[in-house]
């Protein structure tokens, strides 16, 4: 499922780069399951990870 991996490179991310990271959020849409993975670094910007259930993806 989608969401169970947000949530592992979610805490990935937090273990390998808590040196450059501020903050993590899992961005839910209006149906409630969750749409992309924000993070927030220590210099004020943010990465952007999105997938879909047929394997798409995009980093921003």
């Amino acid at each position: 499922m989608i969401s169970e991996h947000y949530r592992k490179i979610k805490g990935n991310v937090e273990r390998k780069f808590s040196d450059i990271l501020k903050s993590s959020e899992l961005i839910q849409g209006a149906a409630g399951r969750i749409r992309k993975l924000r993070f927030y670094l220590i210099d004020n910007t943010f990465v952007d990870i999105w997938y879909s259930p047929d394997g798409s993806y995009s980093y921003h």
